[in-house]
């Protein structure tokens, strides 16, 4: 419903092989449209398509000095395109506007900080204007890929990569939820029920295997406490993996921006 696909009739009687051809021409055209219609805004598609970029090379990478060099002047890219999100963001929903100024002049020097210290203030929210629990979501973009390039720059493990994984998956999983805020920002109401409702940010891991093959998959859980976030997590990752296979485990959990309103 809703797309015009521009298909040639094609008159099929007594060919079924051009009936074939006519089906999949159907099938394609369709498909087409629905995969250049996956976001409202172009820039989630940029941001998209890098992330799963550096995705997929960080999963190939042996952790070598030039692979490594690549991946953080990527994802340098990365965080560019993270901050026209939070531009773009902040004119949907400008009560991030002032928190968004104060994190974005800082960007640049974010990579040169200690992990934990970015960790507190740029995704925790500790020290910098207050805002909307919502507003996590679009600084959420850049401060990701500022963590990767701390982990990146350090000496290179398959924990490290495993973590750099993490983050990028995680960023790709943002943008449903941006795009919501984007289309729809939320409201006086929304913002008081989001403020209570969205305290706490849990992630969970699924494992399984696939022929033998050990399989994750990751998910993420809000609530108003950690335990209520953790328990959504939970929820969200047993969808992920295949039913009665596996395990499902909550690896952390954070506060979103202390204190704000």
């Amino acid at each position: 419903m809703g797309m015009s696909p521009n298909i040639k009739m094609i008159q099929t009687k007594g060919n079924p092989m051009t009936k074939v051809s006519a089906a999949i021409a159907l099938v394609l055209t369709l498909g087409a449209s629905a995969a250049q219609a996956a976001w409202t805004y172009p820039i989630l598609d940029d941001y998209e398509a890098t992330a799963k970029e550096l995705l997929a090379s960080t999963k190939s990478s042996r952790g070598s000095e030039a692979e490594r060099s690549a991946l953080i002047a990527r994802t340098r890219d990365l965080i560019q395109s993270g901050v026209a999100i939070m531009n773009l963001y902040a004119e949907k929903n400008p009560a991030c506007a002032e928190q968004f100024k104060v994190f974005i002049a800082e960007t640049p020097n974010m990579e040169n900080l200690p992990y934990d210290q970015v960790q507190k203030r740029y995704h925790d929210g500790v020290g910098i204007p207050a805002a909307p629990k919502h507003c996590y979501f679009g600084r959420s973009q850049v401060v990701h890929p500022a963590l990767n390039i701390i982990r990146l720059k350090g000496a290179w493990s398959d924990k490290v990569r495993a973590s750099v994984v993490d983050d990028f998956e995680e960023v790709i999983e943002h943008l449903n939820r941006i795009q919501k805020n984007l289309d729809n920002p939320p409201k006086s109401l929304e913002l008081a029920l989001n403020s209570r409702l969205s305290n706490w940010e849990c992630r969970s891991v699924a494992k399984w295997s696939y022929h033998g093959q050990p399989q994750t998959a990751y998910s993420w859980g809000y609530g108003p406490n950690s335990s209520e976030a953790a328990d959504a997590a939970t929820r969200a990752c047993n969808l992920r993996k295949p039913a009665g296979l596996g395990t499902c485990e909550v690896e952390l959990c954070n506060e979103l921006n202390p204190g704000a309103i």
